[in-house]
C-alpha cells in the first residue's frame, strides 16, 4: 500500500484540524493514486466532509452522490447519508 492513502484516517485528522483546504488539494492531486483501492470510498467521503466544512454545498452534493453511486457497501454510507441531509439543511 502507498503512505498516506491507504488509511483515511490520515485525511479524516487533517480535517478534524481544519485543514480542509490541504484535504481538497490532496484529494485532488493523487486521485489517480486512490482509484480502484479498498479506501476511495473513505477518501471520497472525507472530501465531501471538507466541502461541506468550507461552505461548498454543491461541491459536497456532487461528491456525496458519486459516493453513494459507486460505494454502496462501503462502512462510510451512513455517514454520507448523515452528512447529505446535514448540507441540504445549510443550503
Amino acid at each position: 500500500m502507498r503512505a498516506g492513502i491507504d488509511n483515511p484516517a490520515v485525511v479524516q485528522a487533517l480535517n478534524a484540524q481544519g485543514k480542509n483546504e490541504e484535504v481538497i488539494q490532496w484529494l485532488d492531486e493523487h486521485r489517480a493514486w486512490m482509484e480502484d483501492t479498498e479506501v476511495e470510498g473513505g477518501l471520497t467521503f472525507w472530501l465531501a466532509k471538507s466541502q461541506a466544512d468550507l461552505g461548498r454545498y454543491d461541491g459536497s452534493i456532487s461528491s456525496l452522490e458519486d459516493f453513494e453511486r459507486r460505494f454502496a457497501g462501503d462502512p462510510y454510507l451512513y455517514d454520507a447519508i448523515r452528512l447529505r441531509a446535514s448540507v441540504y439543511r445549510k443550503m
